[in-house]
Order: structure tokens, then sequence, then C-alpha cells
């Protein structure tokens, strides 16, 4: 596990709250090795290809994210700092799905995040949902909105006619994993099993293992309590709606200086 300077975080087995304190160099230092890997998944950014390198990443990112709505950046940039902290604070996962849309520059439309767990090829589909305060709500109770909106859209996808959204994570996988991984075949025997259930008219979500993750991005003096996330994620599995369930927290007071970051870098490279 790899920790960064400026964010507090506390890990428990079924939950966890990460707050970023500090937009720190650390932090950017692991945005620029990691960023192509994060969005290109782990195949393409080894090819050494020039299209995949960090400079045209940051601006292939740059592209997509200046177009959008502010709700819709407010997403991209809570998912990304969600790959971030997957990356280097769960050891025990692997990202197999990259975080642009291969196909074009729209948001994309299938799971946020699939994660492998690195020992078995058991599954984790991850469902992001970021925003700011809520009017007249507190940062516990904004989260608790966030996370209960995750929970709802996944069970909705995973019980409805869904065969595109496994198809498009059986291509995700393709490229998250350098060619030489024994575990790519396996992981992608399983998304292939869920495609063929999905083709045959079985829609289900008790048998997946979800991550339901709430970014919020609000004044820290109001921090989200660990107790909270603890209380949210036991109301979710008495519901019984998934196989397990693990609430993943993280709390950032602006998401403008992840962009601005981006912003200078691409300017950095220009020069």
């Amino acid at each position: 596990m790899t920790e960064f300077r400026g964010i507090q975080y506390l890990k428990k087995e079924k939950y966890s709250l990460f707050c970023i304190h500090d937009f720190s160099d650390e932090i950017k230092e692991a945005i620029r090795e990691q960023l192509s890997e994060i969005c290109h998944g782990e195949d393409n950014a080894n090819t050494g290809r020039r299209m995949y390198n960090y400079k045209n990443t940051v601006k292939e990112f740059l592209k997509r994210y200046e177009v959008k709505p502010e709700n819709t950046q407010i997403g991209m940039i809570g998912e990304l700092m969600v790959h971030l902290i997957l990356s280097n604070y769960f050891d025990e996962y692997k990202s197999v799905t990259p975080y642009f849309n291969m196909e074009e520059r729209s948001i994309k439309k299938g799971y946020d995040v699939v994660l492998t767990e690195v020992s078995s090829p058991n599954l984790w589909i991850t469902e992001v949902k970021s925003g700011k305060l809520h009017s007249n709500e507190s940062s516990n109770q904004t989260m608790n909105d966030l996370i209960g909106t995750a929970k709802r859209d996944l069970a909705e996808r995973l019980n409805e006619d869904n065969i595109s959204l496994w198809m498009e994570a059986i291509n995700g996988a393709k490229v998250s994993f350098d060619r030489k991984n024994t575990m790519k075949d396996a992981v992608i025997d399983v998304l292939s099993s869920w495609g063929d259930d999905a083709s045959d008219g079985v829609y289900t979500s008790s048998d997946k293992n979800v991550i339901l993750t709430g970014v919020l991005f609000a004044d820290i003096t109001d921090e989200v309590s660990s107790d909270n996330i603890h209380r949210k994620q036991q109301r979710v599995e008495r519901e019984n709606v998934f196989n397990k369930v693990y609430v993943l927290a993280l709390q950032k007071a602006t998401y403008n200086k992840v962009y601005d970051f981006l912003k200078e870098e691409a300017s950095d490279e220009e020069r």
C-alpha cells in the first residue's frame, strides 16, 4: 500500500473513509506516474505508443472534461480520484476497467470501475457518485445521499437488460491487464458468464460483490464521520440487494484544484 501526504484515512474490513486535506506534491506525482494506466489500461499504457503517454493523456482528459457541464465535471474528477485511491491504498484489488470510454469522448456508459481480487478472479463492481454539499444538509447527510444513489443505480442496472454493459466490461478487461498476466483469462471468463446470463434473460444483483462509493466536495471543517459510513454500510448490507457490500467514502474541499493541476501540466508540456 502506498500512502500520500495530505490524505487522512481509515480503512476497515467493510468500509473506508478518505479525506484529502491537502492536494500534495505526492498526490500530483502519483497522477503523473499512473494517469496513463488509469485512463487507458495497463496493456495500452505499456506499449510505449505516444498516444498513451502522460502528455497526451492529460490533453485527452482536458478535451473530454472542458466541454462537459459542471455536474459531469464533478463526476469525472471524483471518479479519477477514486481510481487513484484504489490503485494505491487497495493492494488487494486490481482495476480491470480503464477510466476512458474507449469508443468516444462521452462519459462511460458501463460500470464505473470493475475490480478483481489479486489472488483470485472474485470481481467487485464499483459505482461512484460525486457531488457538492446538498442544500440544508451536513456532510454526513450528503454522503449518505450519494452512497444511496450509487446503491439504487447499480441495483437497477444489475437487474435489467444489460448485455452491452457486460460487453463493455469485457473489452475493458482486455486492455487493463498486461498481456503476460495469467489472471486476465479468468476475469474475462467471469464477465463473459455474466454476459451469457444476461443474454438468457437472467439479471440479478444478488450474486454480485459491490463497492458503493461517494465522493463529496465540501469544506472539510464539516468532516464525514467513520461511524456514519459504518452505519450506512450496515444498512445497505441488511437489505440483501447484493452479495457483499463495501462502502468507500472520499471527501475533498474542492474539485477545481485537480483540474487546475492538469491544466498547468498541459501548459508546461506545451512550453
